[in-house]
């Protein structure tokens, strides 16, 4: 297509005055194609037209574009740099182009308009290389609306949009919403295809990975044996993706608090991952630390430490010291470690996760928030109050960066400080910071999730121990009525708040 050609072009000359990387393309995308749309309505005041020849007065486009990027969340001197590209580039000729093509995209919205579709998916792909997942998804839901109108509901490439905006909406936390996007998915799928198929399969799958991180594990088990059924008869029983439908099988007997019937299962995905690839098989790995979580979770610490360690072995044979797998092995022996309150040991496993993850991934990603976390944990754990904190602060610092404040992540960081400011005596700050945490939680999930039942207990031990019996009361049953329509009676948590209503009693 003539107009989508011309506009990549410009991009792509626009980069090749610097280093060509993702990032810088991602920004340029947005400049050009976000940039450019906001800017037409300011354009009379950087262009003027004499005898039909448009002028450029280039810095002042170039501040434009600068405040634009900075008004949508982008790194100021980056951006500036960005914006001097393209300021540089273009010229009295193609910038005829460039606004005619921005206008086509974006002012045109009948159903087989390709330029739209085409800018909408850039933009989608930008946005996303730039780590703002949200205005990625909505992106694509707007790609998602065109296609619909275009092909209507029973078309594969509908089923597709549907589940990488569920897969996109599950990579941000939202996992109910993740749900519903990989059964619309399910369901163009079933009509097309019919039950005993693949690609079948893989949706009741991903409905399953949704409804087990959204802590209704009992639902995602129904979904993964749908799936392991199908898999089994086009498949066999021995094959790969029946090992991975025992695995998430068994993740979600973890959640639902039966450890020993999450280890069957691991146990019964080992033996197929072993007979398809072998012991040194980056899946084993994984495996093995999905079944020490377990064997923690059910107070054999060492049992745990004994698959973390099979792990560490596996991964450091196939990817060597620095690789993320290795350090997520790292990370879970020092939870185990200090589980056995052996605090040292779990430190320097935990630095040895963040010194791998910072070389790999940089500063700024989740997983370094999460060492951060633990680590803070750790000193916690010491007594080593305040400098546990501060690691927090790192933390949270940088998942509100990545995610927003108004992600689940962002909650259990904030869940931390109060526990840290508790333990220091500072009830006000901690039911504050519990506070925060429940709100944010009630946002993401709705009022009868499992992590709003969490954040009501902590408020109800704060309370308790302010001294105001009737607050603490009234947490802890918050809490336990939703323990027990999630969980059932008889879970650890279950049990936990029901103690503490007890203590109250």
């Amino acid at each position: 297509m003539e107009g989508q050609d011309n506009l990549a072009r410009f991009i792509d000359k626009c980069a090749s005055g610097a280093h060509g990387s993702e990032l810088l393309r991602g920004k340029l995308t947005v400049l050009v194609y976000e940039g450019f749309k906001t800017l037409l309505f300011e354009i009379h005041h950087w262009l003027e037209t004499n005898e039909g020849i448009l002028t450029i007065n280039h810095d002042k486009l170039r501040e434009l574009l600068t405040n634009f990027g900075i008004s949508r969340g982008l790194n100021h001197e980056e951006t500036s740099e960005v914006a001097g590209l393209i300021s540089e580039t273009i010229d009295d000729e193609n910038i005829h182009e460039i606004i005619d093509e921005i206008v086509m995209n974006f002012n045109d919205y009948s159903p087989n308009n390709m330029q739209t579709t085409y800018a909408y998916d850039r933009l989608e792909k930008a946005w996303d290389i730039l780590g703002d997942k949200r205005k990625a998804i909505e992106y694509a839901i707007m790609v998602l609306e065109i296609d619909l109108k275009t092909y209507g509901e029973s078309h594969p490439s509908i089923a597709d949009r549907f589940n990488n905006i569920a897969l996109a909406l599950y990579r941000i936390g939202n996992y109910g919403k993740a749900a519903d996007y990989f059964e619309r998915a399910l369901n163009v799928d079933l009509a097309l295809y019919g039950q005993n198929n693949q690609r079948t399969a893989s949706r009741y799958n991903n409905i399953g990975m949704a409804l087990r991180s959204d802590g209704q594990a009992s639902k995602a088990i129904e979904y993964y044996e749908k799936a392991l059924e199908i898999d089994k008869i086009l498949l066999g029983g021995t094959h790969p993706a029946v090992s991975t439908l025992y695995n998430n099988i068994g993740l979600a007997w973890g959640v639902l608090g039966n450890p020993q019937k999450a280890i069957e299962y691991y146990g019964k995905a080992i033996a197929i991952a072993r007979r398809h690839s072998g012991e040194d098989n980056a899946d084993v790995a994984t495996i093995y630390s999905n079944m020490g979580l377990a064997w923690r979770s059910s107070g054999q610490v060492d049992k745990a430490i004994e698959c973390y360690t099979k792990a560490l072995d596996i991964d450091m044979d196939i990817y060597g010291h620095s690789h993320v797998n290795t350090a997520r092995d790292y990370t879970n022996l020092g939870t185990a470690w200090s589980v056995l309150k052996n605090y040292e040991r779990a430190l320097d496993y935990y630095k040895k996760a963040l010194d791998i993850d910072m070389d790999i991934l940089g500063e700024h990603h989740p997983d370094i928030a999460v060492d951060y976390n633990n680590i803070g944990m750790v000193w916690c754990s010491m007594g080593f109050l305040n400098r546990g904190i501060e690691f927090y602060m790192k933390a949270i610092k940088i998942d509100v960066s990545v995610f927003g404040e108004n992600h689940a992540t962002v909650a259990i960081r904030y869940n931390n400080l109060g526990l840290a400011w508790r333990s220091l005596g500072d009830l006000q700050k901690a039911i504050d910071y519990y506070g925060i945490a429940l709100k944010i939680d009630i946002n993401v999930h709705g009022e009868n999730h499992h992590s709003v039942g969490r954040d009501l207990n902590n408020l109800g031990s704060a309370w308790s121990e302010v001294g105001d019996r009737k607050k603490g009361l009234e947490y802890f049953n918050k809490s336990l009525q939703i323990f027990t329509a999630v969980y059932g009676a008889d879970h650890p948590n279950t049990i936990t708040v029901r103690e503490n209503l007890k203590s109250l009693s």
